[in-house]
């Protein structure tokens, strides 16, 4: 598992670890802010086949998108490979 906090930068970090995300297929943890390169981090998730959850008060609540979500910006990204990981963990 991999902590992004770089307040906007998301982007920036999950481009340059193109390798990492493709290889090692980490799940990622991270806060994205509503003035950050959204729409890249999207486009580079969903390359990579990761899924998308809000981190909410009442759980994990699956995102289509990054933007108009309101109640969280804490996310998890989690590729298809590893969505058995929370199933175990009953978090899904």
């Amino acid at each position: 598992m991999i902590k992004i906090d770089v307040e906007t930068a998301e982007n920036l970090i999950l481009r340059e670890s193109a390798n990492l995300l493709s290889v090692h297929r980490p799940i990622i943890q991270s806060e994205v802010l509503p003035y950050a390169s959204v729409s890249e981090v999207e486009e580079i998730l969903s390359r990579n086949k990761y899924h998308v959850f809000n981190i909410t008060h009442n759980g994990l609540k699956r995102a289509e998108t990054l933007s108009g979500i309101t109640e969280s910006r804490d996310f998890y990204f989690v590729p298809e490979k590893k969505m058995d990981i929370l199933r175990e963990m009953c978090i899904l």
